[in-house]
């Protein structure tokens, strides 16, 4: 009869059996682990030579370019994209769901049955039992009985009347077989909201001077590496990150324009970002870096401010559903040459960029510093002296390690004084050591240069976060039900026997069994003492 049955079932019943079984589930799981682990240590989406560096590690550098070109065939280089890795998911979603389906129909059947008092002989045959002699008449003992039933952790919901007495009996905590289906629930939604994140998102950077704005983001090198790219990143600036402005000077549609801009790595804003300010702290005596930090804000399209913030690491900026992390921080190279010794220098030959110099100058005879700003190659008078004096060349590292170049790590500053009474002579002015004064006396030592340090965001936009966190929320939910919370049923009968009252008890719970049992025999104790 059996084999007849199993001989019977249609391909469909086969199927559904197929992708409902334990076993599919974990090879998938183990598949998709697997490939997941290769797909954390290869760099998604970077250049081929770093990640032909990477490989070589492993494989060494004679095969690290036929490993890379096989990996790249099977799509490991953007692997979360794959046609193959979203079908794994998808097989394991429908093993998910099918499973749940198989079996939420008997759970929520259990969690909601009805409760009906048990015959005499069947308290002996639950796995948690017990019985006691109390003194007096099931009527005179029944407050101390609920007592006891409210003490197990139940309420006296139902009750039925036997001979010579009458039996009590409750659930508790029904909801609690349906957990585990919860955390399945869970897993879906975490996993839609992964691939909206990856789908729809964006993961990129953008790279800002002091002073400079972008109104889009760029998936590699964080600024314009082709013409193409600077003609719609000026584009987009101009018209406050409007597409449709933006489109209208290329000629194209809004969609036409965003389907382009996708092609060529970039993702508009719709708002205009400025680096205001951009420095990094160091450790005293020490070149190693403390904190970097930039002060950046936000204009919408009609260049009104709308947001600001000093961000620092860890401490991003969200807007509109981008987050700007602080990634890196350094001297813009197309502001600074290099000299023979490895020093880095101010090169003046863009008369836009010329940096802005800030000094505080303290007076000769003491008295508070005042502050002066100065421009690169243009004179400026000396609070409190006859002279003055002309920003000649800077080098950020002085003294600094090869490590260190590129960083505001030791800046000093060579200055032209020109004083009536002292004549022409240079000057240097250090921003972390000991500062000698001028030949007048005062004493003129540089705190920041603005304009030449930039900043570099890494760029995110994940509009599957919001369905990820409410998926961890329904798997806390899940997870404390399924683990901590048991269903648990109790029948308390008490009934008249030689002027006594004989008390048994018997009850299920679905899991945490022995605890269950401890509870109701701590209940039985309270009731046996005095009572017996």
């Amino acid at each position: 009869m059996e084999d007849n049955k199993v001989k019977n079932r249609s391909i469909v019943d086969k199927v559904w059996d197929f992708l409902s079984s334990v076993k599919l589930a974990v090879i998938n799981f183990a598949v998709i682990s697997v490939t997941s682990v290769v797909g954390t240590v290869i760099e998604q989406g970077a250049p081929r030579e770093q990640n032909l560096e990477l490989l070589a590690k492993f494989v060494g550098d004679s095969m690290a370019p036929q490993v890379y070109d096989f990996l790249y065939a099977l799509g490991f280089m953007d692997m979360y994209k794959s046609w193959w890795f979203l079908a794994l998911l998808m097989i394991f979603a429908i093993n998910l769901i099918i499973c749940s389906i198989d079996r939420i129909p008997p759970a929520w059947r259990a969690a909601t049955e009805k409760m009906k008092p048990l015959k005499d002989e069947q308290f002996g045959s639950f796995p948690v039992k017990s019985q006691i002699i109390m003194s007096g008449t099931p009527e005179s003992n029944r407050e101390r009985i609920m007592s006891a039933i409210r003490a197990a952790g139940f309420s006296a919901r139902e009750e039925a009347g036997v001979q010579d007495g009458y039996q009590v009996f409750s659930s508790r905590q029904g909801y609690a077989r349906l957990g585990v289906y919860i955390t399945h629930l869970s897993i879906l939604v975490i996993m839609i909201g992964a691939v909206a994140g990856v789908m729809l998102g964006f993961k990129g950077s953008v790279i800002l001077m002091e002073g400079e704005s972008s109104a889009v983001a760029y998936k590699k090198g964080g600024y314009p590496s082709n013409d193409e790219q600077q003609l719609v990143s000026q584009a987009l600036l101009r018209s406050g990150g409007d597409i449709v402005r933006a489109a209208a000077e290329f000629q194209r549609s809004p969609e036409s324009f965003m389907n382009r801009l996708r092609d060529i790595g970039m993702d508009p804003l719709g708002f205009v970002l400025k680096c205001d300010n951009s420095a990094v702290e160091f450790y005293p005596e020490s070149y190693q870096p403390k904190e970097y930090w930039s002060d950046l804000s936000v204009t919408d399209r009609a260049g009104n401010p709308i947001a600001s913030k000093r961000i620092e690491v860890n401490d991003p900026l969200k807007h509109n559903g981008y987050t700007f992390y602080q990634s890196s921080h350094g001297v813009q190279a197309r502001a600074v040459r290099q000299d023979t010794t490895g020093n880095v220098y101010y090169s003046p030959y863009d008369p836009t960029s010329l940096p802005e110099f800030i000094f505080d100058v303290a007076p000769k005879g003491g008295g508070p510093a005042e502050t002066v700003r100065a421009r690169f190659n243009q004179p400026f008078d000396i609070p409190g002296s006859s002279a003055n004096a002309t920003v000649r060349s800077f080098v950020p590292t002085y003294g600094g390690s090869q490590r260190q170049q590129g960083t505001m790590s030791n800046l000093i500053v060579e200055l032209e004084v020109t004083d009536p009474g002292q004549g022409t002579y240079s000057y240097m002015s250090a921003q972390r050591t000991q500062q000698p004064p001028m030949r007048d006396g005062a004493r003129l030592r540089i705190r920041d240069i603005w304009g030449v340090e930039y900043t570099g965001l890494q760029v995110r936009r994940d509009p599957g976060v919001w369905i990820v966190y409410l998926g961890c929320a329904l798997m806390s939910i899940g997870l404390y039900m399924a683990f901590f919370m048991s269903h648990r049923r109790l029948w308390v009968q008490a009934t008249s026997s030689g002027g006594k009252t004989t008390l048994k008890v018997a009850g299920t719970a679905h899991k945490h069994r022995e605890t269950f049992q401890h509870r109701v025999d701590k209940a039985m104790g309270l009731l046996s003492e005095g009572g017996k």
